[in-house]
């Protein structure tokens, strides 16, 4: 049972889009045959310029800059209807990163949060 009416619900949601400091860009991979009886691997883009919010994973205190450069836990708010899943990879400032969880099925959802691994 919905507690808000769907107005109510996109108002919060554009509200709280309104509030992500960050943008980013979200990739997938794909994979075709070479031919030769391997694959190769391509990267293509879900979209540029999407609004988010970057912030370390878990509790923040003792996490030192240098454990987080090293492949620490990140978390990432988006939109909630911004497609995004497993495997792909996102890009915020120059730094890249795997999608490890992504947040999906919940009712009355204000935004999508991402699990991330740093890559770069």
């Amino acid at each position: 049972m919905a507690f808000l009416g769907t107005t109510e619900l996109d108002d919060i949601r554009s509200h709280f889009e309104g509030t992500l400091s960050d943008t980013c860009t979200v990739q997938y991979r794909t994979k075709a045959a070479d031919g030769a009886g391997g694959y190769t691997t391509s990267t293509v883009t879900r979209g540029t310029a999407i609004p988010c919010e970057l912030y370390p994973a878990g509790p923040s205190a003792g996490i030192t800059q240098e454990a987080l450069r090293e492949g620490g836990g990140w978390s990432l708010d988006i939109a909630w209807d911004q497609a995004i899943s497993v495997k792909d990879q996102v890009v915020v400032a120059g730094n890249t990163y795997e999608v490890t969880w992504v947040s999906v099925g919940q009712s009355e959802q204000l935004c999508r949060t991402a699990s991330l691994q740093r890559l770069t």
